[in-house]
């Protein structure tokens, strides 16, 4: 009775990843395809050349691995994020601070986009491990730059949120910061991120930046997602994950994951 429940407590949590969303990429794809399906019901599926890889466990299915070299997934139509309220979301995890770009489809310099990002801005590398979450445009650069550093090499959850002209980056379901990070002349807040290219999971060609890691879980809400809200994905996420560890671990000795260690769970 116990087994049948756990399974299906790990099918609830699951099905309401996304929910809402206007763009919902699983990144759960099995090897060799290339085609990534857009489970937000709107359609906008990605496609790649430069594949990334299948990883052996994802933070709720098998997840992608991006190269840092030129991995990318591309095409999907979401479309321009304007002057609107945006929500940005990705479950990451990596190793390194030369991380780059998860979400953007900022594809050449001239063109402004939200970007959700880590140890990269305006079109420099940090080597600070902290996700960043911004406005980015020719001559100027604006948004929010995450406290952790998340290159530990457990999953981590990230969330840009634009509300107004106000930029907050949520790392872990914690708002870190919000509006302190700028470049160039530093004055488009509240500008519109106008740029109608399609969406780029894993590339930053602007800036000519890839990512190097792991990506799961990627998705942009219409509206700025509360507090509440963000730290109820994160925690419906961890719950999720220790589950299925647990699940897949079944048969050996157990060791605690990362969640359960910091959070007690």
């Amino acid at each position: 009775m116990k087994k049948w429940l756990v399974v299906f407590l790990c099918f609830l949590s699951e099905s309401s990843f996304g929910v809402g969303a206007i763009l919902y990429m699983r990144l759960n794809e099995s090897e060799g395809l290339t085609t990534f399906m857009d489970s937000s019901g709107n359609n906008y599926d990605g496609t790649c050349t430069n594949c990334p890889t299948r990883g052996a466990f994802g933070m709720f299915n098998p997840a992608m691995t991006f190269d840092g070299v030129n991995d990318a997934i591309t095409g999907m139509p979401v479309g321009a994020m304007g002057t609107a309220d945006r929500t940005l979301s990705a479950w990451v995890r990596i190793t390194t601070t030369a991380s780059g770009m998860i979400l953007t489809n900022r594809s050449v310099v001239g063109e402004n986009s939200l970007s959700l990002h880590a140890s990269v801005f305006a079109g420099a590398g940090t080597a600070n491990g902290n996700a960043y979450f911004s406005w980015d445009g020719g001559g100027c650069n604006v948004g929010a730059r995450g406290s952790s550093n998340i290159t530990d090499g457990d999953f981590h959850h990230l969330v840009g949120v634009r509300s107004g002209a106000d930029y907050f980056i949520y790392v872990d379901g914690t708002m870190e910061n919000t509006n302190n990070a700028s470049g160039g002349s530093g004055t488009c807040w509240a500008s519109s991120a106008d740029s109608t290219s399609n969406w780029l999971i894993g590339s930053g060609p602007a800036w000519g930046v890839f990512w190097n890691g792991t990506i799961s879980e990627v998705s942009i809400y219409d509206s700025a997602l509360t507090r509440s809200q963000i730290r109820g994905m994160y925690m419906r996420g961890v719950n999720r994950y220790i589950e299925a560890s647990r699940d897949w671990a079944r048969l050996l000795p157990y060791t605690p994951t990362y969640f359960e260690q910091n959070l007690g769970l």
